[in-house]
């Protein structure tokens, strides 16, 4: 019997979860993730006028799925002129909503709510503006995101994980998702 209560204790003494807090001095951010992350990057195709652009990642599962990748726009960073900072701030926008599309059509093509301003924070205590969405699919997954630019770059950080119909489940989802998109930081 004390055996079984011993195995009990340290068992439930495991950590489902072991945040750690990684710092990508290439992606310029920091993020919380609850396991090891694995990095990777592909070319993402996502039209014209973009073609293929190169997405690097950082993915870990558990028995969600939670990745961050960036994008960067190419000539963002030209802001010679009024006219080509505007032409950056719109090409931003336009990245980022291919991206959000991307995404939510690898989700069986699930509809996003409408998206929430968020403040994502910076390392410098500064603060910016970001959004996020959630979205539902077919096959009862479910995604909460935040995309966020800076200096030309975007932003998809995601959460991956399976709908659950009690709210148990529901607080679950909500917690680990919370935790990991709040942990952004940009540098």
């Amino acid at each position: 019997m004390r055996g079984l209560l011993l195995v009990g204790l340290v068992s439930a003494c495991s950590p489902k979860y072991d945040w750690r807090t990684v710092h990508d001095d290439a992606g310029r951010y920091a993020i919380e993730f609850p396991a090891k992350p694995n990095t990777a990057a592909r070319d993402v195709p996502l039209g014209e006028p973009f073609g293929l652009l190169r997405m690097t990642m950082q993915s870990a599962r558990s028995d969600e799925t939670f990745a961050i990748g960036y994008i960067d726009l190419p000539g963002a960073n030209d802001t010679s002129s009024a006219e080509a900072e505007q032409f950056g701030r719109e090409q931003l926008a336009l990245l980022k909503a291919r991206l959000q599309a991307a995404l939510l059509q690898n989700l069986n093509n699930a509809t996003a709510t409408a998206p929430q301003m968020v403040v994502i924070k910076e390392a410098d205590g500064k603060k910016r503006s970001g959004e996020m969405w959630q979205a539902q699919s077919t096959d009862k997954r479910v995604v909460r995101a935040y995309f966020a630019d800076k200096q030309g770059r975007v932003y998809q950080v995601a959460v991956i994980g399976a709908a659950h119909t009690g709210d148990a489940g529901n607080m679950h989802f909500d917690e680990v998702a919370s935790q990991f998109l709040n942990s952004f930081v940009l540098d």
